[in-house]
């Protein structure tokens, strides 16, 4: 099905498993697509998985459709709010996310985790950054180095970040970049559970090796278990 944003901007992709109690729906797989992309992407590659684990989606079309700046797109206070909004409607339970954020998204993934992690009852179980490093002069990123969302904002967050070792970016996307993301988000109390670098891939790594996927599901999977 296709929600309306609440701005009436944009859309989400929302998809559940056949047989789906709509009072009671499984755990989600939340998630943000790159620079000049659609929602459409990241649906279509995160389906047969979810399928097959018995998760439901949602895909966030944050990319407004033309440009290339800041506003071209959802900041983070925006992207959460459409997420909750329609977790909220769907009856998706705290503590049963998956986040997913690629390359840009995977940019933007560190202040939505940051805004989640703020509440009482957070929905995010687990973050997935892929090849996309947190810009230390974002604005909202500025905001946790100011201490705006405390002295570790990222307390009680879990992670699995992705990078290929041939990403045409290195420093920004690639490996190098990805580490420096850990220990960002290290430094400021979060919990990176995986690090995936995949020595053959490019920057799109992570879905086009399916190891890479259901070891980052296989985290999830344990995170929804363990719960803390």
């Amino acid at each position: 099905r296709f929600v309306t944003a609440p701005d009436g901007r944009s859309f989400s992709i929302v998809w559940f498993p056949p047989g789906t109690d709509p009072a009671s729906p499984p755990p989600v797989i939340a998630t943000l697509h790159g620079h000049g992309s659609y929602a459409f992407d990241e649906f279509y590659l995160w389906q047969p998985y979810a399928l097959e684990r018995g998760y439901g989606i949602v895909a966030l079309q944050w990319w407004l459709g033309t440009g290339e700046q800041i506003d071209d797109y959802f900041v983070p206070a925006i992207i959460y709010e459409a997420f909750a909004t329609t977790f909220e409607a769907e009856h998706v339970k705290p503590g049963s996310v998956l986040f997913h954020g690629f390359s840009r998204g995977s940019a933007n993934s560190y202040g939505v985790t940051a805004i989640d992690a703020s509440l009482e009852h957070p929905y995010f179980v687990l973050t997935i950054a892929n090849a996309g490093k947190p810009g230390t002069d974002f604005p909202i990123n500025v905001d946790i180095a100011n201490g705006k969302f405390g002295p570790s904002p990222l307390n009680g967050t879990h992670w699995v970040m992705v990078c290929g070792e041939r990403d045409p970016n290195p420093d920004r996307d690639g490996c190098p970049g990805m580490r420096e993301a850990r220990d960002w988000v290290t430094g400021y109390g979060g919990v990176v559970d995986l690090l995936i670098e995949d020595p053959n891939g490019d920057h799109g790594a992570f879905h086009k090796n399916p190891a890479n996927v259901n070891a980052a599901l296989d985290v999830f999977a344990q995170r929804l278990t363990d719960g803390d």
